[in-house]
Order: structure tokens, then C-alpha cells, then sequence
């Protein structure tokens, strides 16, 4: 019983009965076909329109051909009891030839034969499936009737002219994974295979190729747009727009019903339809907005099924779901664009309703306030979003989804408007918000007539203190000053003997670093040898000895203890000690040398015993004899450096030092080794090594100090000087020198 029928603005009938309140008809976008009106079951998988113009639905219950020439239409059913075809169809697609080709859950593929109007197995197909359960995962037919299946195990590839088994492709043929996903054949028949958790890959010309940009995830459905841009639909991230490089996705943040996307379809003017497990949503890429469609706007399915999707010669869109399938007419979806009204509909103060009074004062500890709000849209009252801001408080409008209440706890004083305002599924906002107008009023202790009175209060204070401290202060800078002449006195007497004591101290020491240089060899005697030398103070510890005695050229790298004048010290006791062990005893054996070395340094330092301290020196020292080419070497923890051929060829010292007395005696081992023409042998102290610098302020290390000689010992010696300084002045930068440096090299040549 109808009494009265009204059209709203945004164009629904709003229809006023006897027995049943109010209907609302929003139009006849959306018609579902169920078990009701003839489909054979309700769980549809697969669409598809044969060459005669009929709409094929694959279900879980078999295939049901749809005929809507009929007034009402017409479904005919096939099944398992009928026609011997499997219960589970979950893909339908039609070749050039116009044939049917039928994925089934548990039968492989089948195929329909229009010129022999009759459903046939495909056991030569079926045999190559590589699972064992003949579940077909994906089917696509491509422009050169090649069939694709996807399986658990890989990709399965039929020439359906030839009827031939091509091949099974897997990831070792570039596939993202052997779980397959998802098919489709884009515009230049590519092909695009998904896989289960792993990602995307694109066939062309015989080779597959993975997509980086889509990677550890399940694309569930793929199109293509009419400007050639693809479109993923995914199991836990939405949907992917892949243009060329760039990659764009859309989720629940940007107003899809979920993430979990069952099947994806482009329209003839670009619009995109997502199905989810939760409804329909259509992005409008004209308007640049996102639609959705559920039970109350016509969309009765709700949860659409893997990859049931299909446009038909009409234009009309078909989507299967768990509760049949619905079409979609675009033409019939017209609506009136209107703009959404909202409006304020309830104040709370403090829990209790209050009047709502534009301009309301309120008290200072009446400071937790809400406001309830609505906006009424019949078309999808589910779309409907909300923003607010509360001037006073806000900058900016804040999303607050589809909440309708808003609770402002502890305000602070002050005069405040809110504003609402709302956003239709159209995604058209409401350019005009409502909003209400209301004042916290500061308590007494911060109005302006108590403040005055304190700050007065406080200024006076401050001014009789500032007075009484003036007064006091003035004494105390007399006797202050008298205090300060007396104290600049003294301390003037005691920096000028302080300076005084300074420069003879740095003269003494400015006179040491004369004497200890004049007993380094005041020119190299060999030809090829460079001298890298840097104290680290004004003398140093460590010092190099180059002679030739008795046939042999010797070359020693010493680093004494310490640094400074205590190590300058120890350098002379080095100095003249080799040369009375080698010129006066006429000891040559590197090894003997560094013995007799270790007894005149203990001796001279009274290390006897257990009595030991740690005063002595580190060596390597090398004796080169020209007429054999052969080179003797001994060491103090220090070792020796051959480069040859761009490698480095090195001989490691003894781990004991010269000087330390213990109850054992240490003996140190001769090296013996022939030498070849470009040799370049490298004699060192560890302080270039142990010097704190580069990027990250570390120590530059041994084995950067051998790559560093092994990729320069082929250039000549003043070359090699330029590179050793040039290195060790970079790596040092703004860091302090840490230690005495001291680099020998000498290149040997033969002939």
C-alpha cells in the first residue's frame, strides 16, 4: 500500500507505505541473478559472452549460460550429473576461433566446441599438468592461440592451433615464483604472471623478466587501462598502478572498502572497479575520486569472487560474488551531484547537555566540551566522511572518518568556533561548514585586574631589592678592586718567570733537535731511496742509520720509546750503539747486530734480571749485498716490505723488543733473501700505521699502509716520496699527529 512517493536531491525515490515504514529505490544500476532467478549456484568464479551473445557463468555448482534476448532472460545449466563437466569452474575464456575453454578446480581444462555444440576433456593437456590435483590456478589465451595455465608448480604453456605441449615455465625461467597467481595478456599481448607471496613478471618475446617494484607480494588480478597503464590488485596491499617505473597504490587509506583485492576491471571511460571481500569501489579517474558499493547502495554480493569480472558487447560490467552475480549498467549509476549538508545537533559540557547559544560562556573548569553532528545521504549513508577544526585550537581541518561525536578535553581559555563539515560518497565537501561559536573564560587568578595588582606588587619588590643590592654591591667592588690590583701583581711577576723559564726550555730542546739531526746522515748514500721523516715534537724517537761497511749497505728503521725528549734520548743511545757493534766490532749479520744491540741498550739502561722496564727501541734493520744481490733482515716488531710485480712480499719481525732484560735469553732470527732487479724493499716505524684520521677517524692500519706501497713501488723514488707524504697528510687531516713517522724505501737495481 503505497501513500506517497518523493524524489530527494540526490535523486532516489523516497516511497512512504502502510505495512513496511519507508522503502528508498536508488536506482537499477545493480541487478543480482541468484539460485533464485535460475543460476545453479550462488558462488560465481568465472564470465564470460560467446559469439552468440550469451553470458556464461562459472560456479561452484557447474556453468549456467545466461540468454537476456528472453523478456526475463533464460539460464541453462551443465554440471557434473548432466553433462559429465566439473562442479568447479574458475575460469572461462574464449580463443579467436571462438571455442570455450573451461578451468576447472579439480579436471584440469575442458573445452567448449561451438561448431560442435558439445563440452570435451583435454587428456593431452591435462596429462602435462604438473600437479596432481588439476587445479588450474590462472588461464589466459593469447592473439597467437597460445594457452597459458597457471598452476601450484609453475606455468604451463599449450600451442592450441597445433595442439602441442610447449613447455612448463618456472622461476628458473624468470618467473617471481612457481605459485601462480594470476594471468592477463595486456594490449601488446604481453603476458603478466603473478605468484603466490613473491611478485610479478612480464613474458615478451619468449623471456620472462621480473618487476623490482612489485616484489614479496600475491597480485590476485590484473587489467590494463586505456592509456596502457597496468593495474595489480593484491592480497594485503590494495591495488598497484604500474606506469612504466613509477608505482602507485591505492588502499583503505585512500577509500577502498579493504586490501585484500579478489578481482580488478577497467571500464570504456578509464574507470577502474576493484572487488573486495567487502564490497565494490570504482576510481573515478576523471573526478579523481574513489566510490564504493555495498548492500545498501545496491551491492547486494558484497564479497566478489577471484577474478569474476567481465564487460560485456553492451558495456555493462558483471561481477560474481559469494551471492551471485551482479550487473552493472554505468548508464543507469547517473546521479544528481549534490552538495552534502551538515549540521550541529548537540552540545556537551562536562557530561550534560548544554544549550546551544552561539557566543556561550563558559566557566574555567567547564573545560571538556563535545559535539555531536550529522549529515544525511541516502544514497550511501556508509561514504558519508566528516573533517572538523576548532578555531582557537586548530590550524588545520582533522579527518575524523565517519565518527559523528568529538569530545575536546581540557580546554584552556580562550574564545573557540567549531566547524564540521562532511564528504559524500561523490567525494563532494560541503563548501559552507556549520559551526558554533563559544568562550572559556580564564579563572580570576589569570584575569587581567589580578595580574595587574601582582605584577605592580612584584615590580615594587623587585626595584627596593635592586636598591638594597646596589648599595651592597658598591661596597664590595671597592674591596674587590683592591683585591684585583694586589692579585695582577703577583700574577703578572709569575707569568714573566714562567716565560722566562719556557724559552730556556725550548731553546735547550730547539738545540737537541740540532744535535740529534746532525747524527743522521746529512745526505741519503744510495742511489734509488726515499726517507719519509716526521717527528711528531721538535726531536724525535725515532731516527733511521744508513752506511756502507765492509762490501754490505746497511739501512735501519728504528723507533725508540716515547717521543719527544725522552725519545730523542733513547735515539742517541741507538745511534752510537749500531755504529760500534757494525763500524768498530764489525758485526754484519742483521740478526747478530740486533743482539749485541739488545745487550748495549739493557746494559746502558741497567735492565738486569727480573728488573724491567719499559725503555728499549723497535728495528728493522737490512743488510743489501750488491755484489750477491742477496738481502739479510732481522726485526724488533718491526717488519720488512718486498714489493715485487705490484704484490707485497712481507717478513715478519721477532715479537720482542731491544733493551728488555729478562732471565731468558731472546734471540733474534736472520732472515736471508735473494733479491731481483725492481725490488723495492720498505723499512718502517708504526707510526704511519697507527695515525688516527680519514672519515671516520680510525687508524690507518697496515694492511692500507702494504696496499698503498704495492700500487705505487713501480713509480720513481721522489715519486713514491710525494704519494707516502701526500697519503698521510690527507688520511691525518684536523687530527693530531699522534706519533713519530718515519718510511724508508729503496728500489734495487740490478745491473
Amino acid at each position: 500500500k503505497i501513500w506517497c512517493i518523493k524524489e530527494d536531491a540526490e535523486g532516489n525515490m523516497l516511497i512512504g507505505t502502510t505495512d513496511h515504514g519507508l522503502d528508498i529505490f536508488k536506482g537499477d544500476q545493480f541487478v543480482t541473478f541468484s539460485v533464485d532467478d535460475g543460476i545453479i549456484n550462488n558462488q560465481v568464479y568465472a564470465i564470460t559472452q560467446d559469439k552468440k551473445g550469451q553470458i556464461w557463468f562459472g560456479t561452484q555448482g557447474g556453468i549456467s549460460i545466461y540468454n537476456d534476448k528472453e523478456a526475463k532472460g533464460v539460464f541453462v545449466n551443465y554440471n557434473q550429473a548432466t553433462h559429465s563437466i566439473s562442479n568447479s569452474i574458475k575460469f572461462l575464456k574464449e580463443d579467436p576461433d571462438h571455442n570455450i575453454w573451461i578451468g576447472t578446480e579439480d579436471q584440469g581444462v575442458m573445452t567448449y566446441n561451438i561448431s560442435q555444440d558439445r563440452f570435451m576433456v583435454q587428456p593431452d593437456i591435462n596429462v602435462n599438468l604438473p600437479d596432481m590435483s588439476k587445479a588450474v590456478q590462472a588461464l589466459e589465451i593469447s592473439s597467437d592461440k597460445h594457452l597459458w595455465i597457471g598452476t601450484l608448480d609453475g606455468l604451463m604453456e599449450w600451442d592450441i592451433e597445433k595442439n602441442k605441449f610447449i613447455k612448463t615455465w618456472t622461476q628458473i625461467h624468470g618467473l617471481a615464483g612457481n605459485d601462480i597467481s594470476s594471468l592477463f595478456i595486456d594490449s601488446k599481448n604481453n603476458l603478466w604472471v603473478g605468484s603466490k607471496d613473491k611478485g610479478l613478471a612480464i613474458g615478451q618475446k619468449g623471456t620472462f623478466k621480473l618487476i623490482q617494484a612489485i616484489h614479496d607480494v600475491t597480485p590476485s588480478c590484473i587489467t590494463e587501462d586505456r592509456n596502457g597503464k597496468i593495474w595489480i590488485g593484491t592480497e594485503t596491499k590494495g591495488v598497484l598502478m604500474l606506469d612504466q617505473d613509477s608505482l602507485k597504490q591505492y588502499n583503505v587509506a585512500n577509500g577502498l572498502l579493504a586490501n585484500l583485492i579478489n578481482l580488478i576491471i577497467s571500464d570504456k571511460e578509464n574507470n577502474i572497479y576493484v572487488g573486495t571481500n567487502r564490497g565494490l569501489n570504482k576510481i573515478d579517474r576523471i573526478n579523481n575520486r574513489v566510490l564504493s558499493y555495498t548492500k545498501r547502495t545496491g551491492f547486494v554480493g558484497i564479497e566478489t569472487m577471484i577474478n569474476a569480472s567481465y564487460i560485456d558487447r553492451q558495456g555493462n560490467l558483471w561481477f560474481g560474488t559469494a551471492n551471485g552475480v551482479t550487473r552493472y549498467t554505468p548508464e543507469a549509476a547517473e546521479k544528481k551531484i549534490q552538495e552534502p549538508v551538515v549540521r550541529i545537533t548537540e552540545m556537551m559540557v562536562k557530561g550534560n547537555r548544554a544549550e546551544m547559544k552561539n557566543g556561550l560562556k563558559l566557566a574555567s573548569y567547564e573545560n571538556d566540551v563535545a559535539f555531536r553532528y550529522s549529515c544525511i545521504s541516502l544514497t550511501n549513508p556508509e561514504g558519508v566522511i566528516y573533517q572538523l577544526k576548532l578555531d582557537g585550537l586548530h590550524d588545520a581541518w582533522q579527518d575524523v572518518k565517519d565518527e559523528n561525536y568529538f569530545l575536546f578535553n581540557k580546554l584552556p581559555p580562550g574564545r573557540y568556533i567549531f566547524k564540521v563539515r562532511a564528504r559524500n560518497d561523490y567525494g563532494i565537501w560541503t563548501s559552507v561548514p556549520a559551526q558554533f561559536s563559544f568562550r572559556i573564560l580564564a579563572p580570576f587568578y589569570k584575569r587581567g585586574f589580578f595580574i595587574l595588582t601582582v605584577i605592580i606588587l612584584i615590580l615594587g619588590s623587585i626595584i627596593l631589592y635592586i636598591k638594597i643590592r646596589e648599595r651592597n654591591l658598591i661596597y664590595e667592588k671597592r674591596i674587590l678592586e683592591v683585591k684585583v690590583k694586589e692579585r695582577t701583581e703577583e700574577l703578572s711577576n709569575a707569568n714573566s718567570q714562567l716565560s722566562i723559564k719556557n724559552k730556556d726550555i725550548m731553546d735547550s730542546i730547539t738545540y737537541a733537535k740540532r744535535i740529534q739531526f746532525a747524527i743522521l746522515p746529512a745526505d741519503i748514500p744510495y742511489d734509488n731511496t726515499l726517507i719519509f721523516f716526521k717527528p711528531k715534537d721538535i726531536v724525535s724517537g725515532d731516527f733511521y742509520w744508513l752506511n756502507s761497511v765492509g762490501g754490505r749497505e746497511f739501512i735501519a728503521a728504528v723507533d725508540c720509546t716515547g717521543h719527544g725528549v725522552p725519545g730523542a734520548f733513547m735515539s742517541f743511545i741507538g745511534y752510537t750503539s749500531l755504529n760500534k757493534i757494525i763500524i768498530e766490532q764489525g758485526i754484519y749479520q742483521p740478526a747478530a747486530i740486533l743482539n749485541h744491540l739488545n745487550e748495549e741498550v739493557a746494559f746502558t739502561l741497567h735492565q738486569k734480571g727480573e728488573d724491567i722496564v719499559k725503555d728499549g727501541m723497535d728495528i728493522a734493520l737490512a743488510c743489501y749485498t750488491p755484489e750477491t744481490n742477496d738481502l739479510e733482515y732481522a726485526g724488533a716488531f718491526n717488519p720488512l716490505f718486498i714489493a715485487r710485480r705490484g704484490e707485497i712480499i712481507e717478513t715478519k719481525a721477532n715479537r720482542f723488543a731491544i733493551g728488555h732484560s729478562t732471565t731468558k735469553q731472546n734471540d733474534f732470527t736472520n732472515y736471508k733473501i735473494k733479491l731481483e732487479s725492481e725490488d723495492t724493499i720498505y723499512l718502517f716505524s708504526d707510526g704511519y700505521a697507527d695515525q688516527f684520521g680519514g672519515p671516520e677517524g680510525k687508524k690507518f692500519k697496515t694492511a692500507n699502509l702494504k696496499e698503498l706501497l704495492a700500487s705505487i713501488h713501480m713509480h720513481p723514488m721522489d715519486r713514491q716520496l710525494e704519494i707516502i707524504e701526500q697519503t698521510f697528510n690527507e688520511w691525518k687531516g684536523e687530527e693530531e699527529q699522534i706519533d713519530d713517522v718515519l718510511v724508508i724505501g729503496r728500489k734495487i737495481i740490478i745491473g
